[in-house]
């Protein structure tokens, strides 16, 4: 059965299943299992590209200040921060790992892991036309270099 994760006008409607995530969580012995274990749960995709990054950050910031009764109340706050940090936004992150976390001693470690292995990511995309070549000068140096050839993929 699903566990309502979202509460509020904004968030009606909006169910996520969390029992992969507590069946992690509940044989989860060191924070870094935890996260990994996250990380690689289709779930938490499905969270990240559902919700926006203030829908996350919002009841991010109201799990933690509730002590958790369950094992879903328990886990949220991780599962929130791991589909936060797949947004590749270092700012919302930054943002988390500010928020107190009576309740879940897990929480503010994990943020700054989050925060030190965070990689930005971007696809830049060039229109050439023609050929673009660089190469380095032959007498610079006999380290090994690199050449960059550009070239149109078709017309």
């Amino acid at each position: 059965m699903p566990s309502d994760i979202l509460s509020g006008d904004t968030m009606i409607g909006k169910q996520i299943d969390l029992t992969s995530a507590e069946r992690i969580y509940s044989v989860s012995n060191v924070p870094l299992f935890l996260l990994r274990k996250l990380q690689a749960d289709p779930s938490i995709n499905r969270i990240s590209s559902s919700l926006s990054t203030n829908e996350i950050l919002g009841e991010l910031k109201k799990s933690l200040q509730v002590k958790p009764r369950t094992l879903g109340e328990a886990v949220k706050p991780y599962v929130l921060l791991v589909a936060l940090g797949k947004k590749g936004q270092i700012e919302p992150l930054k943002e988390a790992s500010a928020i107190e976390a009576p309740y879940h001693d897990w929480f503010s470690y994990l943020a700054e892991v989050l925060l030190h292995t965070f990689i930005s990511t971007g696809i830049i995309s060039l229109n050439v036309h023609g050929q673009f070549s660089t190469t380095l000068p032959a007498n610079t140096s006999t380290a090994s270099t690199r050449k960059l050839i550009l070239s149109p993929l078709g017309n």
